[in-house]
């Protein structure tokens, strides 16, 4: 068989804010040696963990045309139509693709896509404790018997990202190689030594090669960090906003929509001057927000381009487990919204690509309600037009 080509497996190395790693952000494996152990940034560099037994394996499957089942998100996707990460990349770093077909054998660090600690101010709905530390906090609180499991998870962090970590140093001495860094979080412009990092990275002018993409929830942006940023060959600035008004709130909560909107403001008139400089709303869509999207549509497309990220990391918001009824109120909504600002069928193609699943959209509605009655919140009273069709086609379930 004809072998499957993808640019991460051979030049991108993954980091999660608990120190496994992977090839890229979907990818549903955590790379161990040939004993099974896990292999962490911060006890192995950053060649070996990309040579792993794992990651071995991965690209044997491709190179033999065969896929494996650690890139299942893509395959998915692949498979209803939707274009998925393995084909935006082919052709967003062209530039690899006559290394991989031709020397395969090369691997090497190219595009780091890290998480630098899960330090975050916000406690977003469709997140988790692992990737936000003030989710962390709540949790416990919430689940008191996942304390334990929380702690472990907290120690995991520290360990990959204390300030003695292996990881540091080799994110430091990687800087001359590396073309493409992708930084997540927690909220990354709220980490003082990764900013420090950046600024070092100027300082030795290796900036200039790089180009650096931030998944921000825009809460915290000034003339400090835009001077630095813009010292970079290319900034892709994507700007987490998944609702507007109160709908914001709720969903990544605790934060205010006016000084994120006015922060985003800031940021799109910042960056007009430069041409290296690339901003992009970034809205994941779960069944919290799909019924509204046209809302996020009509108000942040006059200024840049919305990219609908499908929620898939928690099964229970994901809008594939929606009732079927929803969805098609979904679907009448949302369509001429999605033809008006040419987005595409993938949405719609996703939300019915699998029926209702009861289990998980029960399991929805109780997560909400008890995240409800914790932050003193009401889905009822925050989504009052999906609330009731929810009533209307007998789904509500709890005490929303």
């Amino acid at each position: 068989m004809k072998p499957i080509e993808c640019i991460n497996i051979y030049k991108s190395l993954r980091i999660l804010p608990t120190g496994e790693c992977s090839n890229c952000c979907i990818q549903e494996i955590i790379f161990k040696d040939v004993h099974g152990n896990m292999m962490y940034p911060h006890e192995n560099t950053f060649d070996e963990i990309l040579n792993s037994y794992t990651a071995n394996q991965i690209r044997e499957s491709f190179q033999k045309g065969e896929r494996h089942y650690g890139c299942n998100k893509c395959w998915i996707e692949e498979d209803i139509g939707i274009e998925s990460k393995r084909q935006k990349d082919l052709n967003y770093y062209p530039e690899f693709i006559p290394t991989i077909i031709n020397n395969p054998k090369l691997i090497e660090v190219i595009i780091l896509d890290i998480n630098v600690s899960n330090l975050c101010n916000l406690k977003c709905r469709t997140c988790d404790g692992s990737r936000s530390s003030l989710w962390a906090s709540e949790c416990k609180k919430i689940f008191p018997k996942k304390i334990e499991a929380i702690n472990l998870i907290t120690k995991k962090i520290e360990n990959t990202h204390k300030d003695s970590s292996l990881f540091w140093n080799e994110y430091q001495s990687n800087f001359n190689n590396l073309k493409y860094i992708d930084f997540y979080g927690g909220e990354p412009f709220l980490i003082k030594k990764q900013i420090d990092l950046l600024k070092f990275s100027v300082d030795e002018n290796t900036s200039k090669n790089i180009n650096v993409h931030f998944n921000t929830n825009c809460t915290i942006w000034n003339d400090n960090i835009f001077n630095i940023v813009k010292e970079f060959k290319h900034i892709n600035m994507a700007i987490s906003i998944d609702a507007i008004n109160e709908k914001a709130t709720y969903i990544r909560h605790p934060s205010n929509w006016n000084k994120v909107f006015n922060n985003f403001k800031l940021m799109y008139k910042s960056q007009l001057s430069l041409d290296n400089f690339l901003m992009v709303v970034c809205c994941s869509v779960s069944n919290l927000n799909v019924f509204y999207l046209d809302e996020v549509l009509d108000v942040i497309e006059p200024y840049v381009n919305v990219y609908l990220n499908i929620v898939y990391n928690i099964e229970c918001f994901s809008i594939r487990c929606m009732p079927e009824e929803l969805k098609d109120e979904v679907s009448k909504k949302i369509k001429p919204s999605l033809i008006k600002y040419n987005k595409g069928d993938k949405i719609l193609n996703f939300m019915y690509s699998k029926k209702y699943d009861e289990s998980q959209w029960k399991f929805f509605i109780d997560r909400m309600s008890i995240y409800d009655k914790h932050r003193n919140e009401k889905f009822s009273e925050t989504f009052p037009e999906f609330y009731s069709l929810i009533k209307k086609y007998g789904y509500y379930y709890g005490n929303l």
